[in-house]
């Protein structure tokens, strides 16, 4: 095996306790059957009604999963995978042989682990930490997809879209804060149509929280940011 991929999916599988608490031999087992992938930005990783025969691993990078209506094209974002964390939807279809009801694209350059799903199957028999992680894995998903709907039914867009780039800014190293998005892409995050956002952000510009650039937008003033999330 190449050492840099061996010592890949080495930092990788530490980001995961199940791993790290695992004896010696299941450690060994799970990096001699495992696999390093690397997706580039883009690729669909797997599609609605489609299957799955592995279960990925995030190292590097993310994922985002949505549905979408094939007649508006209209799309729901239902959460991001980033690294330390795997996909419920693929864990699930996966281990029960379904048809996946979603579809997952690589947000950024993915760099993951994949294991067989008959390996995986195997190890959740055996080992406490293994099936902990996925019960804890899929009931944390299905709370924030809970939080997603009541959101997307109830929530004020103006509220939704201020949170959202509060949280995008504090993930930036600028010194500028920048949000690195088309209005499409945050629309479909947002699970909203791109010309509301537009026009929520195009306020937000002329009351002197945010800059607007193509493809972009840079935090001027996070305290009339903070003041529209409410």
């Amino acid at each position: 095996m190449d050492r840099a991929a061996f010592a890949n999916k080495i930092r990788f599988m530490e980001q995961y306790p199940f791993f790290c608490d695992a004896s010696a031999d299941l450690q060994a087992e799970i990096l001699q059957v495992s696999n390093e992938a690397k997706i580039p930005e883009g690729t669909i990783l797997f599609d609605r009604g489609g299957g799955s025969n592995y279960v990925a691993l995030v190292g590097s990078g993310a994922i985002r999963v949505y549905i979408a209506n094939e007649n508006t094209g209209r799309e729901i974002t239902l959460y991001h995978v980033g690294p330390g964390e795997t996909c419920p939807i693929n864990l699930l279809s996966s281990l029960l042989d379904m048809p996946v009801p979603a579809t997952a694209v690589v947000d950024s350059d993915l760099h993951a682990v994949t294991l067989p799903v008959r390996d995986f199957k195997k190890w959740m028999s055996m080992d406490d930490g293994v099936r902990d992680f996925m019960i804890h894995g899929l009931a944390g998903r299905y709370v924030e997809v809970f939080q997603q709907i009541h959101e997307i039914s109830f929530g004020k867009l103006d509220q939704r879209l201020a949170g959202y780039l509060i949280d995008k800014f504090a993930q930036s190293a600028e010194k500028s804060p920048v949000v690195v998005a088309t209005h499409e892409q945050i629309a479909a995050d947002l699970s909203t149509a791109r010309e509301v956002v537009s026009r929520l952000l195009r306020e937000f510009e002329r009351m002197g929280a945010v800059d607007l650039g193509r493809g972009r937008v840079t935090l001027l003033d996070r305290k009339a940011l903070e003041s529209l999330r409410g």
